[in-house]
């Protein structure tokens, strides 16, 4: 789930509610023969933009809160609970994924290679390919690595369009 989730919101009761809702998520979840979930902990609060690479961050520090609370779920459902790297204002980046483990146990990662390439070509760094991309994110993710994401992304005139089949990866 993640459609009106925000995980990550400096706003105290957003994340409360989204840390409701997802705890229901598990708790059905947890009652059938699924392996894994994956979350995003991600808000679109502008005030996430402020010290991206910082604990200083508010939406940082509430992905963190959030996050420790779903590795207590994770722990008592027993069921496992991947963050997936996503290309919102927060918090997908390496240092912030990094950060987020740092502060767990039993959170996993959903690396996601297409949004690292998305958020790569919006700020326009230069790479040449995914596995580039992939050696920058092993030594974050390192054994907490649960699941592999893939698909194409290329930039455009009008910019860049993500979700496309894996053939589709250009970076000119």
């Amino acid at each position: 789930p993640w459609a009106d989730i925000s995980l990550a919101s400096p706003i105290t009761e957003i994340r409360r509610a989204s840390l409701n809702y997802i705890e229901r998520v598990v708790n059905f979840v947890s009652k059938l023969d699924i392996e894994y979930i994956v979350v995003h902990l991600s808000s679109r609060q502008n005030i996430c933009l402020e010290k991206p690479y910082s604990l200083e961050n508010p939406c940082l520090k509430a992905a963190i809160d959030s996050a420790i609370k779903l590795d207590r779920m994770s722990y008592e459902y027993g069921i496992k609970i991947a963050v997936e790297n996503v290309p919102s204002i927060c918090c997908g980046n390496a240092y912030q994924i990094g950060s987020i483990l740092d502060n767990t146990n039993n959170i996993y990662v959903c690396l996601d290679l297409g949004h690292s390439a998305y958020m790569k070509l919006r700020n326009r760094e230069e790479f040449q390919d995914m596995s580039e991309i992939a050696r920058e994110w092993l030594p974050v993710v390192g054994d907490r690595l649960l699941v592999l994401h893939l698909h194409g992304v290329t930039k455009r005139n009008t910019g860049i369009e993500n979700h496309l089949e894996l053939s589709v990866v250009s970076i000119d």
